[in-house]
């Protein structure tokens, strides 16, 4: 059977990319693990990462027969700005350029933390959403070198038979 963490995080990914959904920008969200290039090297579009906090979050006995999950799963979107992109005179990047990617967190953050539901999981296992949180709306060395980056936290609960 697929781990907690895993389902959890693909649970969100099947929530992002549903066809119902509109963003301020497009993306197909994919899971995985953190382990991309420090420059995003290849990086032609919006990427948006799903994958779960490794640090930090607990796995407690809920009682005899139940254990208690409180997973952590973080949405990251990155994108690498084109030299374009950047206004000639100053050599910054254009605010114009950036704030979609701003915008696409909020979008984010604002559909989890408004649907506020369980998410049924495939063995009659549901998650509940518990909180969401942008600890990162950007990150500023990046963006010095051309990149974005920022973070959607969303914070579940699951309980589970404790085999």
């Amino acid at each position: 059977m697929t781990s907690i963490p895993i389902r959890i995080a693909n649970a969100v990914v099947t929530e992002l990319n549903h066809s119902d959904r509109t963003w301020a920008v497009p993306f197909r969200a994919t899971r995985g693990y953190a382990d991309w290039d420090k420059d995003y090297k290849g990086l032609d579009d919006v990427s948006v990462d799903v994958v779960f906090v490794t640090r930090g979050w607990t796995v407690e006995l809920d009682d005899e027969t139940t254990l208690r999950y409180a997973p952590q799963i973080d949405i990251a979107v990155r994108k690498r700005f084109k030299p374009d992109d950047r206004d000639a005179a100053t050599g910054r990047l254009r605010a114009g350029k950036v704030d979609p990617y701003v915008d696409l967190l909020e979008d984010i953050f604002a559909y989890f933390s408004g649907q506020r539901n369980t998410t049924p999981l495939e063995d009659e296992t549901t998650a509940t959403w518990v909180d969401s949180d942008i600890p990162s709306w950007l990150n500023q060395a990046k963006l010095r070198k051309g990149m974005f980056e920022g973070v959607v936290r969303l914070t579940y609960e699951i309980t589970k038979a404790n085999p």
